[in-house]
């Protein structure tokens, strides 16, 4: 289950579910990161 950062609570429900992360100013996004979430939002 891929879900946005709204159903962060799902992780506990549901054991198969995928965020997209997010970047911030101190903790920037790694290059797995940002391969893979283009991925995930495409689904």
């Amino acid at each position: 289950m891929i879900t946005d950062t709204g159903y962060q609570g799902i992780q506990k429900i549901h054991n198969n579910s995928e965020l997209l992360k997010k970047k911030s100013k101190k903790n920037p996004l790694t290059k797995n990161d940002k391969k893979n979430n283009p991925r995930l939002a495409g689904e």
